[in-house]
């Protein structure tokens, strides 16, 4: 009976003890770590016009860059670039080395990992052609004996495997990497947003056409952010986008910054 007794107010003391322990802390979202800290960071790859980095001083500029600095001036707050990578902005966000990727296309497989706000702007796919190479249609680029240079990490990559899977894929680092191969002649063109694209065409009077496959491939672009149940950053992003959109802000950053590029001969083909 003694032995009964005591395991009975042992067993009400640990459970007094359980219903007075402070319950664990909620994780600290991602709005509450920026206004705490005072700062927004963000992934900055170098990828003009999108994001340019000054060898000598180090400075990132770009209309993303200026984007940023917007929202970050919004929330009070200073812009901290995090360099990146297209195979690895996504793991930086998610191990909350950055805040924010701007520049991301809401992939299915993005999608089961992070969450995104927008879209910020539009893009077009294009091809940059090795001289002496034609091709108009993504059938003519859709051919073992093909090669086509993409960024490694990128959705370049992703639409390369649906509109011209049979291409033979050559997978570089970064935007200039895929120029160089094709007026090496390592690849027979290159394919890239078309940011990308009308910068690597201004800048390598080598390459050759400047191309809209047919039938056109366009996609939205978003910001990247962590997934979390405090969707308060989340909403703050999506009205700032619809906010710089629709009063042409977005669309003016990027012509200012496809100028400080280089891209000042635009083809009439171009759509953005």
């Amino acid at each position: 009976m003694r032995t009964r007794l005591l395991l009975f107010w042992v067993v009400v003391a640990i459970s007094a003890a359980v219903a007075l322990a402070p319950a664990p802390a909620a994780a600290e979202s991602t709005w509450d770590q920026i206004k705490r800290t005072g700062k927004l960071r963000y992934g900055a790859i170098d990828y003009p016009p999108n994001w340019f980095r000054d060898k000598a001083s180090g400075k990132w500029t770009g209309f993303l860059v200026e984007m940023v600095e917007d929202i970050a001036k919004e929330m009070g707050v200073e812009a901290v670039p995090v360099e990146t990578t297209w195979a690895t902005c996504v793991l930086d966000l998610q191990s909350n080395k950055t805040d924010l990727q701007f520049g991301l296309q809401a992939t299915p497989k993005r999608a089961l990992v992070i969450d995104f706000a927008g879209p910020a702007y539009e893009l077009y796919w294009y091809a940059v052609n090795h001289q002496g190479f034609k091709a108009k249609t993504w059938e003519d680029y859709n051919k073992p004996e093909v090669k086509i240079a993409a960024m490694l990490g990128s959705a370049d990559v992703v639409i390369l495997q649906k509109v011209a899977p049979k291409a033979t894929r050559v997978e570089l680092s970064d935007v200039a990497a895929t120029a160089l191969a094709v007026t090496s002649g390592r690849a027979d063109a290159m394919v890239t947003a078309v940011f990308g694209a009308l910068v690597a065409k201004n800048r390598n009077p080598d390459l050759g056409d400047f191309v809209l496959p047919t039938p056109t491939v366009y996609l939205p672009s978003y910001a990247g952010l962590r997934r979390e149940d405090n969707n308060t950053f989340q909403k703050f992003l999506q009205a700032w986008a619809e906010w710089n959109n629709l009063l042409g802000y977005t669309e003016a950053r990027i012509k200012k910054y496809l100028e400080s590029a280089g891209a000042t001969d635009i083809p009439d083909n171009v759509r953005f």
